[in-house]
């Protein structure tokens, strides 16, 4: 697909600078200032012809140029102007679309990663499920044996602490 750029209008209003002896021409696209082209020397002392660039009412630019001799035709650089509108028009539609599938791809990116994240975070969740049940159905387990042990250690460690006492008494 052809699109518009600033090295094409330039070549656009270079022709023109020379087929219809202009002596200056410039180009203010709004919204794309580095876009705007200046061809020529403005003199202070002659006119400028000033042509605002619109499509449907849509200020896209202004084209603006210093006539040199023989004067161009009035109908030559209206339909210049109009062309560069409609261009400019059109390109600033292309870039909307082109911005509009931009962020739909992104949103179904973004939707796709939710959806992965929501499944990997439920078998996380069922995961942790499965370890707290298993550590319950262990510590069960482990009660059952440690529980009748307690008693014997009970009754060990009451042995060992009165030797110990028995032991650190001074003898009389």
């Amino acid at each position: 697909m052809n699109t518009i750029n600033d090295k094409i209008l330039n070549q656009v209003l270079h022709q023109i600078l020379v087929s219809e002896h202009l002596g200056y021409i410039e180009l203010a696209v709004l919204g794309a200032e580095h876009w705007d082209i200046v061809l020529g020397k403005m003199k202070a002392h002659q006119g400028l012809e000033i042509r605002e660039l619109k499509v449907e009412n849509e200020a896209l630019g202004v084209l603006s140029w210093q006539a040199g001799l023989p004067c161009p035709d009035p109908r030559m650089m209206q339909n210049l102007a109009q062309m560069l509108a409609r261009a400019l028009y059109f390109h600033k539609n292309q870039r909307q679309q082109e911005q509009l599938l931009l962020m739909e791809e992104r949103s179904i990116i973004a939707r796709e990663l939710h959806d992965s994240l929501a499944q990997v975070l439920s078998f996380l969740q069922i995961q942790l499920t499965l370890l707290k049940y298993n550590l319950k159905k262990m510590m069960k387990r482990l009660n059952r044996k440690v529980l009748p042990l307690l008693p014997v250690l009970n009754k060990h460690f009451l042995a060992v602490m009165c030797s110990c006492v028995s032991c650190s008494r001074p003898f009389v």
